[in-house]
């Protein structure tokens, strides 16, 4: 494959939420790591909270600018002057914070559930990314990022 057609690949919207998504997850991880061993494995649920958190951070991130980005600045540009597109963002952001904290509080649950279970670590954070995933995507495209023509009809 060329180097032309696989950057073409990468234009498809769910490609591009795949690998936000990896690099989300790989916030999370690195975050959680680095903090469950920096203040130790029995605050190991706190840390999972700060690697979610960051993770959230890097998903409006990449999801507003990259992956829905022609919704985004279409709902950005529409709205009149400073205020307008000043509420847009507050909103904007506000919608996927609730989102991702749901995402979050399920991602927490099930890891520090599956934990209490004593069920090996790298399995419990894969399980909980996963649903935290699968929650988020149904979500985005329907309350954060939806078309602005469907509100219209």
């Amino acid at each position: 494959m060329t180097a032309r057609l696989f950057i073409k690949k990468l234009d498809r919207p769910f490609l591009r939420f795949a690998l936000a998504g990896f690099v989300n997850t790989g916030v999370d991880w690195a975050v959680y790591f680095a903090a469950s061993r920096l203040i130790g494995q029995n605050l190991e649920t706190v840390a999972k909270i700060l690697g979610v958190m960051c993770g959230i951070t890097s998903a409006y991130m990449l999801n507003s600018l990259w992956v829905f980005r022609d919704r985004f600045l279409s709902q950005f540009r529409s709205r009149v002057g400073f205020q307008g597109k000043t509420l847009y963002i507050v909103q904007s952001y506000a919608k996927l914070f609730l989102t991702y904290a749901f995402g979050m509080a399920v991602n927490v649950l099930a890891f520090a559930g599956m934990r209490r279970l004593g069920l090996w670590e790298l399995l419990c954070l894969t399980v909980a990314t996963g649903l935290s995933l699968c929650i988020n995507f149904l979500i985005l495209n329907r309350f954060v990022y939806r078309d602005g023509r469907a509100k219209e009809s």
